[in-house]
């Protein structure tokens, strides 16, 4: 593993991170909807 597959690496991980928050923040968002109907 070179420095290059440790980079590819390192931002496939924040990629992963980043659309779990999406996914995260868009349930809450719908959660709350719901709750206010």
């Amino acid at each position: 593993m070179g420095w290059m597959g440790g980079r590819a690496c390192v931002g496939f991980w924040f990629h992963c991170a980043r659309s779990l928050e999406f996914v995260r923040l868009k349930s809450m968002t719908l959660a709350s909807m719901c709750q206010r109907m």
